[in-house]
Order: structure tokens, then sequence, then C-alpha cells
């Protein structure tokens, strides 16, 4: 009610501030004094049809309506042992307000009325007031205070408040609140050298293009448009008119000159042009002193004024060596025109060593350019642009790759809790991340006994392993991984279960230990024996061969039933031939037991404390996994753990996200478009995905379709919007890779490099220096004979006779009809050459 006479008597749509102490009216722009007897002349029956006016519109009328509406059973409630959805509920009662309101009387619409004049707004004490001061009782009077009272002070908090909880709000939203100011308060804001960088340096360049007439289409193309900017700008020298005009500026000012409406004149720092008008008063302040007089200040003033017009932003001794002023009459001056609310001064820029003056139009224009900067940046990014953010925390990125065995320790640290296939572990996932990875630096790190595979999951799809931290097992490994790991097994054979109970009592036992505790069973049996357990789950070993080999199917010459692997009948095996192909069989299977049961190698229980340690903390546990999901992927969804078939349980990670998101350590809030589920994510994550990335030729990513750092999936893609070729239908398998270079994909290879699109915006550099990332990624440098990468398409042509070709051939390829190959030793032996 009082907003509305505000408005009927200053003009302008106040804003509103409401609190139990009282009311805050602010009124920007408004050229209208405050009605100061705002109150006395609002009567109490005035006071009440205003209010009974807009109440029925009003969102706590509406509420009070649905509440009184649902205690009267004239809304459906249950139906079918199921609760009617709220947006449900909010709909059928606003259908039934809208029947009520013809019919005044309605007993759910008195009480409605009774609720919101009684007990939310206390309409009876509000008349009580009205009534005393229409009375004289009450008396109202006029205060002006530099500083808002105590009681106002309280109001003006919510106003305050984006100052006082800074740092609670990521960057781009924090500079939102603050640039979010009137003039006269984002000048105040900026007098402290804090917030210099505040303002976008892009904001700066465009005003100041627009006010300088630098920027294309403001320029001068004729020689009176040229006056005119002398007449608005001020002093311009010969260089600074140049970038100013848009043809012959020397012959435009010759002909200004000789019709005397510009003259060059002599200042201290250098010759300028002015224009005639103005002559006399740049003459004056070329010869000003000290004790200048009124006309002389007067004259200062102009120039200023037209210097910083044209100007983002100057410092004093940008100004003074200009005109060589006095430097403290060049501040007085200044100073004056801050007063009169002419100038602003601060530290706008980043780089601002002295305090800056400016404009304040143009203070405004750029804080308007700011705030609309800021506002897009704060829009949720493309999951293309979290995609190479995710490929970079990653490691993926060559820039970010490890290197050696402390790198190898670092990223299996990074990856506590992911559980992939064995193939996945050495042929995808550690090559991709370690610079140099190989299997024995695997085999050599386990051999220390710093971290210890595990399997997880066992299955017709495939077994997953995860590698655990020594003495952390407990604490990566999920309910149904530790279960079965400290569960017996019923349906382990004989010798599985006697050498199970060995190595329980044992602790740990090597490979030539238990072959000499069970000299009876044959070596195979043995063999079979330890690989059941492994599969179980329930025993593990410190050497990668002997536990990989443990997870392979026994062939038909280890498996005990089947002991001889027989020579085709056609042979004869007293022939020499014979002889031969029997010696091989008994060699291979003799090398198969041995690389399965290595003599150095370590077996002992999955449940041993050496592997699981402690059991952990259970208010713990959830924020040490969050956390470590927070590291791998910067924004954590649902999704994740399914990615990662880590088996962890949601639900406790969530709640341990939201209590990391009240003490500031995670933001929740939509930051990658089409990303299911809530989001969320590290601060700097989310500073990063925010800034431009710019790609190249230096830092091209090969990653792998089936590798669980890609997210770019059909249903991202289809949410985000994203029509690219190269993305777009890209099946989940390991032969599928993508080439990014910064946010964007470059090149598209299915079938391990036989067919290949490219992207069309790429330059012919940037796609033969991805051809050779995918090369040297699908054909390592160590290759062995018929290691090698035959292209045998290129863009859903035959790639013998496409644009293509060349490229391939530049890249180390040699025509091998009907496809293109590159052969790691042939490309070896020609380099030597």
């Amino acid at each position: 009610a009082l907003a509305s006479v505000v408005k009927e008597r200053a003009g302008v749509e106040p804003e509103v501030q409401v609190s139990d102490d009282g009311i805050l009216f602010r009124l920007p722009g408004a050229d209208a004094e405050f009605p100061e007897d705002l109150l006395t002349a609002l009567t109490p029956e005035q006071t009440r049809e205003r209010v009974l006016a807009g109440l029925t519109d009003s969102a706590l009328f509406g509420a009070l309506f649905r509440q009184n509406a649902q205690r009267a059973l004239l809304l459906p409630g249950f139906r079918r042992g199921r609760r009617t959805p709220f947006w449900l509920q909010r709909l059928r009662s606003k259908d039934l307000l809208s029947v009520s309101r013809g019919f005044p009387d309605f007993p759910v619409m008195l009480e409605t009325f009774r609720d919101c004049l009684e007990d939310a707004m206390d309409m009876p004490g509000l008349m009580n007031v009205l009534e005393s001061l229409q009375a004289g009782n009450i008396s109202v009077g006029r205060h002006e205070a530099a500083a808002p009272s105590p009681v106002a002070r309280s109001l003006n908090f919510a106003f305050e408040a984006w100052y006082m909880y800074q740092w609670d709000a990521p960057k781009a939203e924090r500079s939102i609140q603050q640039l979010g100011l009137d003039r006269s308060e984002l000048a105040a804001l900026m007098r402290d050298p804090a917030f210099a960088g505040t303002l976008k340096p892009e904001a700066f360049d465009e005003v100041s293009g627009h006010v300088a007439h630098t920027a294309p289409g403001m320029r001068a193309r004729s020689a009176t448009e040229l006056a005119q900017l002398l007449e608005d700008l001020g002093d311009l020298t010969s260089e600074e008119i140049a970038a100013r005009a848009d043809g012959d500026y020397k012959e435009w000012l010759s002909k200004l000159q000789e019709e005397h409406r510009a003259q060059k004149i002599a200042l201290t720092g250098g010759d300028a042009w002015v224009a005639s008008a103005h002559a006399d008063e740049y003459k004056a302040v070329a010869a000003i002193s000290a004790s200048a007089g009124p006309s002389d200040r007067e004259a200062l003033r102009n120039v200023l004024r037209r210097l910083l017009g044209r100007s983002a932003a100057m410092t004093e001794a940008q100004i003074a060596e200009r005109y060589g002023l006095p430097a403290r009459l060049l501040d007085e001056e200044l100073e004056a025109m801050a007063a009169d609310d002419e100038l602003a001064w601060g530290y706008f820029t980043a780089d601002a060593g002295d305090r800056e003056w400016a404009v304040r139009q143009n203070l405004e224009r750029i804080q308007a350019r700011t705030l609309s900067i800021l506002r897009s940046e704060i829009r949720p990014s493309s999951p293309l642009r979290y995609q190479s953010e995710l490929l970079r925390l990653q490691r993926l990125s060559p820039a970010h790759r490890a290197s050696g065995a402390d790198g190898l320790k670092t990223v299996l640290h990074e990856m506590r809790g992911v559980a992939l296939s064995p193939a996945e572990w050495t042929s995808r996932t550690l090559p991709a991340r370690v610079s140099g990875f190989t299997v024995g630096m695997l085999g050599q790190l386990l051999a220390t006994g710093d971290f210890i595979p595990v399997l997880v999951e066992s299955g017709s799809d495939g077994d997953l392993v995860s590698f655990v931290p020594r003495g952390e097992g407990a604490q990566w490994l999920s309910k149904a991984s530790m279960q079965r790991i400290s569960g017996e097994d019923d349906a382990l054979s004989g010798i599985a279960s006697e050498v199970l109970e060995f190595l329980r009592s044992e602790g740990s036992a090597r490979s030539a230990d238990i072959r000499a505790a069970f000299p009876d069973p044959k070596l195979s049996e043995v063999r079979s024996a330890l690989s059941q357990l492994v599969k179980s789950g329930v025993v593990t070993t410190d050497s990668w061969v002997a536990f990989a080999a443990a997870l392979t199917q026994p062939s038909a010459a280890s498996s005990p039933t089947a002991t001889v692997q027989h020579a085709p009948a056609s042979l004869n095996r007293s022939s020499a031939r014979g002889r031969t192909i029997a010696r091989r069989q008994a060699g291979r299977r003799m090398r198969e037991l041995t690389s399965s049961l290595p003599d150095d190698a370590a077996w002992f229980p999955s449940g041993r404390f050496s592997v699981l340690g402690l059991e952990p903390d259970s208010s713990s546990l959830p924020g040490a996994r969050a956390e470590a999901l927070l590291r791998r992927h910067g924004i954590v969804t649902r999704q994740v753990l399914a990615m990662e078939s880590s088996g962890w349980d949601w639900a406790p990670i969530v709640n341990a996200l939201s209590l990391m998101e009240l003490r500031g350590d995670v933001r929740r809030g939509y930051f990658v478009v089409g990303l299911p589920g809530v989001q969320f994510a590290l601060p700097e994550t989310v500073e990063r995905l925010r800034e431009p990335l710019r790609g190249g030729t230096d830092d091209l990513v090969v990653v792998s379709a089936a590798d669980f750092a890609y997210v770019l999936d059909q249903r991202l893609l289809d949410a985000a919007g994203i029509e690219s070729g190269l993305v777009n239908g890209l099946s989940r398998i390991p032969p599928n890779h993508l080439v990014f270079s910064g946010d964007e994909p470059v090149l598209r290879s299915e079938g391990n490099g036989e067919r290949l699109r490219v992207s069309a915006d790429a330059s012919g550099q940037l796609v033969l220096s991805a051809v050779r990332s995918l090369r040297d990624h699908l054909v390592p440098a160590t290759g062995s004979v018929g290691n090698r990468m035959s292209v045998v398409s290129w863009g859903g042509e035959d790639v013998i006779g496409s644009g293509g070709e060349s490229v391939l051939e530049e890249a180390g390829f040699r025509r091998d009809y009907p496809a293109m190959t590159f052969d790691a030793v042939q490309a070896r032996a020609l380099s030597s050459r």
C-alpha cells in the first residue's frame, strides 16, 4: 500500500525492503523529493482498500487459501495409497480460487482473508497506528543523516550483504554482486585497491573504443566529422587523429586550418590539434601556474572534461605529463570535479598502481558492460568444455601426464576405488595417463607393497580389479567387495580350501613354498586352486603377472581333467614332426605354469590387515570418497559412480557433499548443460570451466571412447543440443578414439584407425598433428613386428584418392591398397638410415 502511494507521488517504482523493524524505500534515479506526508495522508480506510485490492493476487493469499482448502477437504488428497504431487495441489487450488473469487462470502475465502490480515499481516495493529497518526497522537518527523540509524542499518543489511559474504560465492557470481551497485556505491567500492581488476578489461577496451572514437564505425570519414571530433574530444596529436580517421586526415586538417576551424598548438606533451573555438582554453592551460585564477581554473576544468571523457580511466601522472600541470593544482581541480559528481576516482584497472580518474558516465557504461560479460560467464558450460577439463584432471592431456614409477604411483593414488578389467588397466587406462608405462613398471610398484590388486567383481561380463593403497582397502572397497573378501566360499574345491587354510595360517607364502607344501597335487592343480581363490576375491598377490594369469581361464593343458593336448591323429608321434610338436606343447605348458606361479610371487589372503587396515569411521568415510571423486572428476553426479564401477553407495556420498557445501568446500548448482542429476563441483573447477580455452597443435589429447574419462554419450549431447559429426553416434568401445584440441574434437577414429573423420573447421596443420598423435597412441614406438595402423576410410570415402591421402603420407603412412598403412618397425628402420 505504501509503495503504491510512493509510486504515485514520486513517479518511479520504489525498491522496498521489509523486515520486523520497519520498511526501507529506495528511489533510484528519481528527481522528485520523497513524500514526507506519506503516512499522514494515508487514511486507515484507504490503506485497507489498497491492501484488499492486491491481496488476492499475492503469493501469501494463494498459499493460505491452499492450506485452508486442504483442511476443508475441498482438494483431493490421497489416491490409491499415493500422495498428490505438490504441483498438482497448487494447480487445483488455483482453479478453486479462480471460482471462489465470485463468492466473497465463501467461508474458505473469509478464513483466508482473516489469516492474511490478522495472523500474517497484523492489520488491526496497522489500523491503530494510522488512526493515531490521523488524531495527532503519533507525530512524524524527518531526519537526514550521513549514515543509517541502527534501525535503518538492519534494513540496509541485505543491500550490504554482498560485501560481508563476498567469499561465499564463486568468482563470477561474486563479481556480479559487487558490480550490481549504483554509481556512487561502485565508485566507493573501487577506492579499495583490493578490488582493482573487478571491472573486465574487455569492457574497458570496448567502452574506450566508443568514447575515444577509435572503434570501427566511430571514426571520422570527412573533414566535417573530424571538426566535430576535435570539438568533442579536445586536443589530439597527429597520431591520435590517424587512429580516429578513415581517410586522408592530413588533407582534412589543412582544409580545417584554412577555414579557421582547427589550429595546431604547443603543449608540454607535444604539438596537438584543437578546435579553434577551444584554442584559448588550451593556451591558458599551457601557461597555467600554481596560482591560477578563476578563469584559468574554468578553462582547466573544460580541458579535463574533454580528456577524461574520451578515456576509460587515467592517473594524475598521465594528465600532468600531457599538460605540464602542477600536481597540487591538478589534484584540487580533480577533487572539486569529484565533489560535483562529475568524476570518480579509484583503482579501476588490474595493474593500477596509483589512483585513477574516470568520468562517471563512462564508469557506468564499463560497469554495465562488465555485468553483461559476467552474466554470460555464469551460464552452464558446454559438455565439450567439461570434457576438456576432465581430460586435464584425469591426466590424459600431454601437459599433465605423469611419468615414471613416481607418476604411476600418483595416478593409482588418484584412482582409488576405480574398478576396471585387467586389460583396461594395462592397455588403455594407465598407458594413457603415465608416459612410458609398461607392465613391468606396474609389477615393480606392486612388489614394493605400496599398492595391492584386489578382485572386486567377477562375472560373465568379466573381472573388475581395483588397486588399493596398503592398509586402506576397507576405505576404498565397496560393501559387496568387503563381503566377498571376508566371507567363506563353500564352492571352493578341496585343494583350493587347503591352499586357503595354508595361506591363512602362514599369513603369506611365496609360490615356491606353496608348491613345496603341496607336493602330491600336480602343479596344474595348484595353479587352478590359486586361480579359483583369486577369482573368489579371498586371495591376492604382489605380482601383477601372477595375478593377471590367475584371472585367465585355465587352458585345457592346465586343467586337472585334461593334462594332455594330443597332436592331430594324422601325425605319427614316433615321427620327427610329431616329437617336435609334443616338445613344443610341453614347453608351452611349462611356460604357462611358470608365468602363473613365479617363484618370487607372494600370495596372501585379501582380508589381511595389511590390505584392509582399520575399519574406517562411518562418519568420515563418505567424505573421503566424495573428496576422491571431486579430485578425479571436478564435478560429481550419481552417474560418476556407474562410470567407475566402484560399487559405492550414492546416498552417504551425496550427504557428505551437502555438508561440504555448507562448509563452503564445494558448490552445488547447474554447471554443465545436460549433465544429469544434482551437480557438486569444486570452486576451482567452476572457475576453470568459465575461462576460455584455446587449443593448438601442442596440446592434442587422444582419448578412447571406452575410457571412463570420456563422458560425451548421446543423451548428454542431445540435452546440450550439440550436433557434431565427430562426436554424435560414436560407440563407447575400445577401438574408437577421439582427438581433442582444447574443447573441440578434431579427429574421430573408429576400428583402431580404420575409419577417420576430421573436423571441417580444423586447419591442415592441426589435422596433420592430430593424425600423428593418434598414430603414436595406437602404434607405440616400442611396437613389435605386426604392430601397425591401417586407414581404409577418410571422411566416409576410400582413403586412396581422398583428401586425406596426402595428409597420411606426410604423417609417415604408405600405400597398401586399399589402405594407407603405418608400420612401427618399418618406420623406425627408415628413420635410422
